[in-house]
C-alpha cells in the first residue's frame, strides 16, 4: 500500500511540475509572439524567421489582389494577399499569405538562372509553385502538372492565379492569358 501511494504522490507532484513549467513555456510563448508584433510595426520589418535563419534589416510589405480568391486558414476566401520581399538565409525571398495574422505564409525563393535566362523574375516554393513577374507591379503563381521549369513545355497546371497591386488591371485578366503566359515561359526557357 505504501508503494501505491509514493507512486500516487509521485505521479501528482511530477504533473503539477509540468503544469508550471507548460505555463511558464506558455508565458515565454505570448511573449515572443508580441515581441515579433511589435517587430513588424515597425517600419523595419522582418521576415519571419526560424532558429539559425538570418533576414534582411527591410523588406517590402505589399498588398496584392488575386484574380481568384485563396483560402485562409479558418476557411474564409479573400481577393487580398500580402507579399513580402527580402532576403532569408542569403537568399531572395517572396513570402506570400492570404491574411496578415494567423496565415500560413507560402515562401517562394529566386531562381538566378531562369530569372536570367527569361529576363523576368522567376521565383519557386517547395510546394512546387512558381512566383513569375508579369510586369512590374503584377505576377503570376502557377503549379505546372507535367514538368519543372526548363524540363519540358508546360500544358496543364493544377493551379494559377494572378497577383497584382492594381486592382483594374486584376479586371482584365483571365485563367487564359495566365496560363497562355505560363505555358510561353515554359518554351522560351527551353529555345536555344
Amino acid at each position: 500500500m505504501k508503494k501505491i501511494i509514493i507512486a500516487v504522490l509521485i505521479v501528482a507532484t511530477s504533473l503539477i511540475v509540468n503544469d508550471c513549467h507548460a505555463q511558464s513555456f506558455m508565458q515565454k510563448a505570448k511573449a515572443k509572439a508580441k515581441a515579433v508584433a511589435d517587430k513588424k510595426a515597425s517600419p523595419n520589418t522582418e521576415l519571419n524567421t526560424t532558429k539559425g535563419a538570418t533576414t534582411s534589416a527591410k523588406s517590402e510589405k505589399t498588398f496584392y489582389h488575386t484574380l481568384e480568391a485563396e483560402k485562409t486558414q479558418n476557411g474564409k476566401t479573400t481577393n487580398k494577399i500580402i507579399l513580402e520581399n527580402g532576403v532569408y538565409n542569403g537568399s531572395k525571398t517572396i513570402v506570400t499569405a492570404a491574411c496578415e495574422r494567423g496565415c500560413t505564409p507560402i515562401a517562394y525563393k529566386y531562381q538566378d538562372e531562369p530569372s536570367t535566362t527569361l529576363g523576368i523574375k522567376v521565383y519557386f516554393s517547395r510546394m512546387g509553385l512558381y512566383l513569375m513577374e508579369y510586369d512590374n507591379n503584377s505576377f503570376i503563381s502557377v503549379m505546372p502538372a507535367n514538368n519543372l521549369l526548363g524540363k519540358g513545355v508546360w500544358n496543364k497546371f493544377v493551379f494559377s492565379n494572378f497577383y497584382s497591386s492594381d486592382a483594374s488591371k486584376v479586371k482584365t485578366m483571365s485563367k487564359l492569358k495566365i496560363e497562355a503566359y505560363a505555358i510561353e515561359m515554359s518554351k522560351k526557357i527551353l529555345a536555344p
